[in-house]
């Protein structure tokens, strides 16, 4: 199970970030992320279909971001 992935809204449209940990030094630290860009778009594609199901395909996003859970036991 991964927490913490985001939905966030960018200039180009909604895009998934992966969990990241802030280090002391003001850097952040990748906690979870594929491994590779085919993963990357399979995962991103997934979880944006669902983010749409909940919102109900609106263009309204409660906030900067929208913690998703993705729950591999639900599959």
């Amino acid at each position: 199970m991964i927490r913490e992935i985001r939905v966030i809204q960018g200039p180009t449209g909604l895009f998934v970030s992966f969990p990241a940990k802030k280090q002391r030094d003001g850097t952040h630290r990748q906690l979870a992320y594929p491994a590779n860009a085919e993963t990357r778009m399979m995962i991103q594609r997934a979880i944006l279909a669902e983010y749409e199901k909940v919102v109900g395909g609106s263009d309204q996003v409660r906030s900067d971001s929208q913690k998703v859970n993705s729950d591999s036991d639900d599959r």
